[in-house]
């Protein structure tokens, strides 16, 4: 077992990590990442250690990501082809994408995101399977 000296700056960098390499949209998506992974982690570090610790790196996360403000990822260069895929396959998923493509869920469900606003592919319906909308890729995506 760690000791909490050991514990605040691994889980520190893991977040800041995990948070920087979030392939999200806007700033709000960046936001809910981080909010459930600091989440994640506080109760870890609660659980394993003491409250006091999960505090103190929260409160140092927190100041780190108010200092380096993320922008908002530019348009995802891998886009048209995880198009394409979803199409030839008609496999509509940020799993498929996930193991095609050997990307983060993140960045996947974002893209999935993406085709649903696009109306490539249905909303999910309730057991989370979405229809791919489209037979072939037009060229004008």
């Amino acid at each position: 077992m760690k000791t909490p000296a050991e514990v605040g700056p691994i889980a520190e960098y893991l977040i800041t990590t995990y948070c920087t390499s979030v392939g999200a949209e806007t700033p709000d998506d960046v936001r809910k990442a981080c909010e459930l992974l600091i989440s994640k982690a506080a109760r870890a570090i609660e659980k394993y250690n003491d409250q006091v610790v999960a505090l103190e790196v929260l409160g140092r996360t927190s100041r780190n990501l108010a200092a380096h403000p993320m922008e908002p990822a530019l348009a995802d260069p891998l886009y048209r082809e995880a198009v394409e895929a979803v199409v030839k396959n008609q496999r509509a998923s940020a799993t498929f994408l996930q193991r095609r493509f050997g990307i983060g869920y993140n960045r996947a469900a974002h893209m999935i995101e993406a085709m649903e606003r696009d109306r490539i592919v249905s909303a999910a319906n309730r057991d989370g399977a979405r229809t791919v909308l489209m037979l072939e890729v037009s060229h004008a995506h």
